[in-house]
């Protein structure tokens, strides 16, 4: 099953970076490029169990999401899987790690396990665009949230 991992440091306190991703409204705020997130439900508190259902929007085009999240340790990290059969891939496990950086720092690391749907042609398709496109999503990922979470220096 293909793998991606990313991860990236923003000058913020752990806690303050946990509180930020364990809200699933953050996820829309830093799906900045051309592929978004909105969100349609999300049960909350988030913890293991919740169901988070999205919409994956790119233009027009609207793919229904669903993910569980099936493991959480605050605040240190939480699992996000696909729900069988609701979204767009044929299986996605998604690890958001969070660790701190001295007192003011925080390195925050993705961990994906994913299937491209339709078969060969999906292996295919993700063989030569798949890491491509997380690289792209998961540095406008960072950017973003390094926007909204870091504190200008005055």
């Amino acid at each position: 099953m293909p793998r991606f991992d990313s991860s990236f440091v923003v000058r913020a306190p752990l806690d303050a970076v946990w509180a930020f991703h364990a809200d699933p409204e953050a996820l829309p705020k830093i799906m900045t490029g051309p592929l978004r997130i909105r969100i349609r439900h999300a049960d909350r508190p988030l913890q293991v169990g919740s169901r988070i259902a999205m919409a994956l929007c790119l233009g027009p085009i609207q793919v229904p999401w669903t993910v569980r999240v099936r493991a959480m340790q605050p605040p240190t990290f939480f699992t996000d899987e696909q729900a069988a059969g609701e979204g767009p891939m044929r299986r996605w496990v998604h690890t958001h790690r969070f660790e701190p950086v001295g007192e003011q720092a925080t390195r925050v690391i993705d961990e994906l396990e994913y299937e491209l749907p339709f078969g060969a042609l999906g292996r295919v398709v993700g063989t030569l665009f798949g890491n491509l496109g997380m690289r792209l999503t998961f540095a406008q990922r960072a950017a973003a949230t390094r926007k909204l979470l870091e504190q200008p220096h005055e």
